[in-house]
């Protein structure tokens, strides 16, 4: 299927932009946060039931949060921890947060979004540890923030999918929280990029080759490929994690790594599901309230986590 009428016009609008790759990664988060401005500018944010910014203290070190309410007044709120993506060079609390609202509106959870460090300046395992701190502190100071302890999903997009995995892969090393479900949008989850779709969509469809190997140079440059706390999919284990569901964009150099990783899921016995959003580029979610083919895969995806979490 081609690419959605309407995300083609906005591929086509970013070809005048310079290429992440050929900035600085101060200059790719200045020009990350302006197109973000723009998409937000020309929606209808969602009101969230309730907001509050915390800080993690104590032994975890300072990572801020935010936490989104539902409408849906209960005692206890069953929670989706979210990790923004943005290739851990990008992106933060503001630039997913139209995102969030969305998800706390449509899954009536609460969504703790992670505002993890970034590379280059603080490169992995900066990123996985304040992934897995954030929810070490959130599980530990649940009750004054109405959230349920028992009924935590993890959740992220691209590279935030990768720190949701990672997280839920080091609760099993560590026997760490319980974790109820895991919801992964186009996920980078392999330290190879040699998948077919990688050939496909090299040119960039939301995210190009180049910029997907300018990410990696200033996260991990020279790492152990098959570290599961940087490629997930290396883990030996997969089949104990939790039930997970996986979202891949059909137009992206990511998706077939995602579908790789949900097949070693499923062929290690793990509860898996899989969706292929099709007319998708990566990045799609940045779209939500703004086309209703991206609200309807948000919807779509969430159902899954809102059965488990129902439980």
């Amino acid at each position: 299927m081609a690419v959605h009428e309407e995300l083609q016009a906005i591929l086509e609008e970013q070809e005048s932009m310079m290429q992440i790759h050929e900035l600085t990664p101060v200059e790719a988060r200045g020009q990350f946060n302006d197109s973000i401005d723009v998409i937000t500018s020309h929606v209808n944010v969602d009101e969230a039931g309730g907001l509050r910014d915390v800080m993690t203290t104590g032994e975890y070190g300072e990572i801020p949060l935010r936490i989104y309410y539902p409408d849906t007044e209960m005692e206890r709120y069953p929670t989706m921890v979210y990790y923004h993506g943005g290739g851990f060079v990008i992106g933060n609390i503001g630039t997913h947060d139209h995102i969030c609202r969305a998800i706390a509106k449509e899954s009536d959870c609460a969504v703790v979004s992670v505002d993890y460090r970034l590379a280059p300046e603080h490169p992995f395992p900066a990123a996985p540890e304040d992934a897995y701190n954030a929810l070490l502190w959130l599980v530990e100071n649940a009750e004054p923030h109405n959230l349920d302890a028992e009924r935590i999903a993890l959740a992220g997009d691209s590279a935030g999918g990768n720190l949701a995995a990672v997280t839920a892969i080091r609760v099993l090393q560590e026997d760490g929280p319980k974790i109820a479900s895991l919801l992964l949008f186009y996920p980078s989850v392999s330290g190879e990029h040699d998948f077919p779709s990688v050939d496909m969509f090299a040119g960039g469809y939301g995210l190009s080759l180049r910029d997907l190997e300018w990410f990696m140079e200033q996260y991990a440059d020279g790492e152990d490929e098959d570290n599961p706390h940087l490629a997930p999919l290396a883990f030996e284990r997969l089949g104990e994690l939790p039930p997970t569901h996986i979202v891949t964009a059909e137009n992206d150099v990511l998706r077939d790594e995602g579908e790789a990783f949900a097949k070693a899921i499923a062929q290690k016995g793990g509860q898996v599901s899989l969706r292929r959003a099709e007319g998708m580029i990566h990045g799609f979610l940045h779209w939500t309230r703004a086309f209703p083919e991206v609200d309807e895969e948000l919807l779509a995806a969430l159902e899954p986590v809102k059965d488990v979490l129902a439980e």
